[in-house]
């Protein structure tokens, strides 16, 4: 049997289920707003620390200066990885690859429909090497980008 509350609203039980939820949801509220006064009250007195920049290791810097001048000797240019040492490994490791003799299709190669004349590998997720399907040649590096403009 519904009766009448204090608070104006029916229902059955001993309280008004609607003004305790209602309650309830202005004490979370509350409480949420307090931490969050607290953390910036801590965050305001704590000086900012700054980020450190690791060290760079000599062996990785005799690393990417050894790529450089490998790029440098490549055959195509490579120019597009240049701030990419590990793209720019798997580039001459392709590179390499296909002046030993290796086909563009065992190192994952595919002919391009529209280009017939041509293979793209792919080095990485976002770089590709053109080689001429006639002479296995590699003739272009290029990015995702250039390479939708090219197929």
């Amino acid at each position: 049997m519904k009766r009448l509350f204090a608070c104006g609203h029916k229902g059955q039980g001993k309280f008004c289920h609607r003004c305790s939820n209602e309650e309830k949801a202005v004490l979370a509220a509350q409480a949420a707003a307090e931490q969050r006064n607290e953390q910036k009250a801590a965050s305001a007195t704590q000086p900012r620390r700054r980020k450190e920049r690791p060290e760079k290791d000599p062996s990785e810097l005799d690393r990417l200066r050894s790529l450089k001048l490998a790029a440098d000797r490549a055959e195509i240019d490579l120019s597009a990885a240049e701030s990419l040492p590990t793209v720019m490994e798997r580039a001459l490791h392709v590179l390499s690859e296909l002046k030993a003799g290796a086909h563009p299709q065992s190192l994952g190669g595919k002919k391009l429909a529209t280009r017939r004349g041509y293979f793209s590998v792919p080095v990485g997720l976002w770089h590709r090497i053109f080689v001429e399907a006639s002479s296995l040649r590699p003739t272009q590096f290029v990015t995702h980008e250039a390479y939708n403009r090219f197929v």
